[in-house]
């Protein structure tokens, strides 16, 4: 169904709207007349609805859908300040508390994101105020790290966490310890699992000692402890996440680096500087960095938005919670300081702006992500082994790294002033590209430079010397002995260099 659209300030009346009205006002009903339920069959038609009650005012019809809601005193109602006072008043008329939801600048609707900003506030309020009013309902209990025994499963002995209830007896004045007890054994290893209703076992437990008996373990003694290089298998879902954390943060590193092109291109304040900020704007608006309706030459608010809204999948607030968000899947497989350099990077970027000169917070902001990204980077070289896992951050570290290098190099590289030094400034390689050629920058060795040359770690051809090593450390062989679809991608790419 096509609801037909509104306008709010004009208005559409037609010859047969100005008849209807003349001929009510002309019959014995002006109000609850016979067009009364024509109207309300009418519109319930319309809406799609089984019924429909029309009143004297917008007012009343709010006023009615609060009482059918059951609102009333100890209620909340939350809604737009950027509307009439009607829609809080008819909180009011029922005795509910009436707070305002602040608007999307881009809609004028309530935002999404500040209601729910909200609602978790006036959660944690009620849940409060039910404790301190009757605080003998709720009962905290910190998760137990639960002990374990084997257990044959599948043909072989299997850890399994499993929970003791004792059984006690009232003797006189004092307590005593029945021998034995009741066992409950989990299905699975997840120790919150420990429950017959998800399939836990139970067994009798008797106890054969007066005294400490020996510890006995399936695990080997210190001195018959083998030597392992390996950690086993990687299972797929970190493989994924590993991969992922790559991506986001060299796709984070690269928007950094055209806001801080676009704010260094303002700061020089000529004709020349236009075209390229222009560009800048067109490629954070191509990847969602940038809301399509914005005054990309507005370097300013332009950045702000990339560095501020969370509702953009290319903008910072995203790529990096984005990061941390799977980073904290496979927590266990990242050092305490390459942790804390992603847990950093998205605390930061979600920190609001400071006042003051716009150029000069955002700049700041853009600097302090820059080195977060690259001590983290450094971490991942030194601290992570390098087995399956960490190919798989690199190889999305890699596979990001040539997308956003060809996007730069389509970008800029047509612009033969500008352009081209924006273009080295992007991929941090202008002190290389000084250092083999003149002041001056030229169309084919920057391209070269950027695009081709091995040698250059920001380079499109490094990269894929890269994913080409990581997938041959990695098992390439389908089962019926043919390469994998990645690694002929690879070989193919890297005949055409």
């Amino acid at each position: 169904m096509t609801v037909p659209h509104i306008p709010y300030g004009r208005q559409d009346i037609r010859a047969e709207d100005i008849e209807a009205v003349a001929s009510v006002l002309r019959s014995d009903w002006l109000t609850q007349g016979p067009m009364v339920p024509r109207f309300e069959t009418a519109l319930a038609k319309l809406c799609g609805a089984g019924h429909a009650v029309v009143v004297n005012s917008a007012t009343s019809a709010l006023h009615i859908a609060c009482v059918a809601l059951g609102l009333g005193p100890g209620d909340r109602l939350w809604t737009s300040p950027n509307t009439f006072t009607a829609s809080a008043n008819c909180g009011l008329y029922c005795g509910a508390q009436v707070d305002f939801v602040d608007i999307d600048l881009r809609t004028g609707n309530m935002s999404a994101d500040a209601l729910a900003a909200k609602l978790d506030a006036a959660q944690r309020q009620s849940l409060m105020q039910s404790i301190r009013d009757r605080g003998i309902d709720y009962v905290v209990q910190e998760a137990v790290t639960l002990s374990s025994m084997p257990v044959w499963r599948d043909g072989r002995l299997q850890p399994r966490p499993f929970t003791l209830r004792l059984f006690l007896a009232k003797v006189g004045e004092r307590w005593q310890v029945m021998p034995g007890g009741f066992v409950r054994i989990a299905d699975s290893a997840d120790a919150r699992a420990v429950s017959l209703q998800r399939g836990a076992a139970t067994a009798d437990a008797w106890v054969l000692s007066h005294g400490p008996v020996g510890e006995t373990t399936l695990l080997p003694t210190p001195e018959r402890m083998q030597v392992q290089r390996a950690s086993g298998l990687l299972p797929s879902r970190a493989a994924d996440n590993l991969f992922w954390v790559g991506r986001y943060v060299e796709r984070a590193e690269a928007t950094l680096r055209l806001v801080r092109a676009m704010i260094n291109r303002s700061a020089e304040a000529d004709d020349a500087a236009a075209p390229v900020i222009g560009s800048i704007g067109a490629l954070l608006a191509a990847w969602n960095a940038i809301p399509d309706d914005m005054n990309q030459a507005l370097t300013a608010p332009t950045a702000r938005a990339v560095l501020t809204r969370s509702d953009l999948k290319g903008s910072l607030p995203y790529l990096a919670g984005a990061a941390r968000s799977s980073a904290s899947m496979i927590r266990d497989r990242f050092s305490p300081d390459a942790w804390r350099a992603i847990n950093d990077l998205a605390i930061m970027i979600g920190t609001p702006l400071p006042m003051g000169p716009a150029e000069s917070a955002i700049n700041d902001r853009v600097e302090a992500a820059l080195r977060i990204i690259a001590s983290l980077s450094g971490l991942a070289q030194e601290n992570m082994t390098q087995l399956a896992g960490w190919r798989f951050l690199e190889l999305g570290r890699r596979i990001e790294r040539a997308i956003v290098t060809c996007r730069f190099v389509r970008q800029f590289g047509a612009n033969l002033d500008r352009g081209l030094d924006t273009l080295l400034e992007l991929a941090d390689s202008r002190i290389t590209y000084r250092q083999r050629y003149v002041m001056v920058a030229a169309r084919a060795p920057v391209i070269d430079l950027t695009l081709l040359d091995p040698s250059n770690p920001r380079s499109v051809a490094f990269q894929f010397d890269q994913i080409e090593g990581h997938l041959e450390a990695m098992p390439h062989m389908r089962p019926d002995g043919r390469l994998s679809l990645p690694f002929q991608i690879t070989l193919a790419t890297a005949a055409q260099k």
